[in-house]
């Protein structure tokens, strides 16, 4: 703050001597926010809340000695002042500060605006990235400046490390930007390949396009992209669920399939295969009809896979992922069945596929969790599946 002139203390004794005490709250407000004194505006407009509503300016009960509605007031009136400055901050270069202020409100689409608004530079980029994505201010403008900034590999590894704080959103979010810069380096890649060798490529045309048509001298060459960026492609885009997305991670996983051995890294299980297990599950995802060749191999290749590993440490995984797959591919019938015979008894799941509850959508849907808990005797279970009827 600008050091203060004597006079600027006269006027704020006289403000207090003659205005009262919420003029003087409100000049005080004012003074800061021109000076830029934001941490000292914050407490300012902490007073003035309080003050509004009949409280000592330096009120220090605690909260739950008020009555339930001025406790809501105050509140609303301390994020509001959160708000305010945590906005000036970021808005005048300093984010971590900002940030501080814009944590307890949880409005994500303001901390996208401001973010995104924010110049980004050499200095601050550790700074942006560590609040945007690791703190989950904005966790899609942190990814892309991952990928931007630090490339494929740190990006993969920022995804694995945050995965598990991000909501559903997030994670398709996250996981789009990868598939479709590997997808974009990939293509990139193979039309300057094919330049080399004399080719001229149609720019227009998919990787997969491209790729096919040139395929036998594909084979002589090493891989368009790292192949650990490839196969770790293949997982994380497990979370999508967007056509063109999938047809993106079909294609990449037909590519990787024609890749020397060296280059095929093992998966865990229901994906040891990384590229041809991988292809198999996108391929039926990106099927308009149920009945496809690649829709009914892929429900028995994955209901195999569940079968085969009972007993063993990947089976629950191996059963989550054909209750998902079934599911994404609307079978709901079918998910909920599998998912009461093989999910409904285990104290613990990854999250991969979904609570049979969110499955359901028809009465038929519920009939069968009824009947299921009924002949578990779970009255729980039971009523919740009558309950979620009603709700629908």
């Amino acid at each position: 703050m600008n050091e203060i002139s004597p006079e600027v203390f006269e006027t704020f004794r006289h403000l207090a001597d003659n205005d009262g005490i919420a003029a003087t709250l409100e000049r005080l407000a004012e003074t800061l926010r021109e000076s830029g004194d934001y941490h000292q505006l914050f407490e300012a407009l902490k007073m003035r809340t309080r003050f509004q509503l009949g409280l000592p300016i330096l009120y220090d009960q605690r909260p739950l000695e008020l009555d339930a509605e001025k406790q809501n007031q105050l509140e609303e009136g301390l994020l509001k002042a959160c708000k305010d400055v945590g906005t000036l901050l970021v808005e005048s270069g300093k984010l971590r500060e900002g940030w501080i202020y814009l944590q307890p409100i949880g409005d994500q689409e303001l901390n996208h605006q401001l973010i995104e608004a924010f110049p980004v530079t050499d200095d601050n980029l550790d700074e942006v990235i560590d609040v945007s994505l690791m703190q989950l201010a904005a966790p899609k403008i942190g990814y892309a400046l991952i990928l931007e900034k630090y490339g494929t590999c740190n990006a993969i590894t920022s995804f694995d490390s945050s995965v598990h704080s991000l909501d559903a959103n997030h994670k398709r979010d996250l996981a789009k930007l990868l598939t479709d810069h590997l997808y974009g380096e990939l293509k990139r890649n193979l039309i300057a390949f094919l330049s080399d060798q004399g080719i001229d490529a149609d720019p227009e045309a998919t990787f997969q396009e491209t790729f096919l048509a040139n395929k036998k001298l594909m084979r002589e060459s090493g891989p368009m992209t790292d192949a650990t960026h490839l196969s770790s492609t293949m997982r994380i885009g497990r979370f999508l669920d967007d056509r063109p997305s999938l047809t993106r991670l079909a294609e990449m996983a037909e590519y990787g399939c024609q890749l020397a051995e060296p280059f095929h890294f093992p998966s865990d299980p229901p994906f040891e295969k990384t590229y041809r297990d991988h292809l198999t599950f996108y391929r039926a995802l990106c099927s308009e009809d149920s009945e496809s060749p690649h829709v009914q191999h892929a429900i028995q290749f994955f209901d195999q896979k569940s079968r085969s590993s009972a007993g063993e440490e990947h089976n629950p995984v191996c059963d989550e992922v054909f209750v998902d797959l079934l599911h994404r591919l609307g079978m709901h019938s079918k998910a909920i069945e599998v998912s009461l015979e093989r999910l409904t008894k285990r104290a613990e799941l990854t999250g991969i596929a979904s609570p049979v509850y969110q499955i359901a959508h028809e009465t038929e849907h519920y009939q069968m969790l009824e009947s299921h808990y009924q002949t578990q005797k779970d009255l729980l279970g039971f009523t919740v599946s009558l309950l979620m009827q009603k709700q629908k």
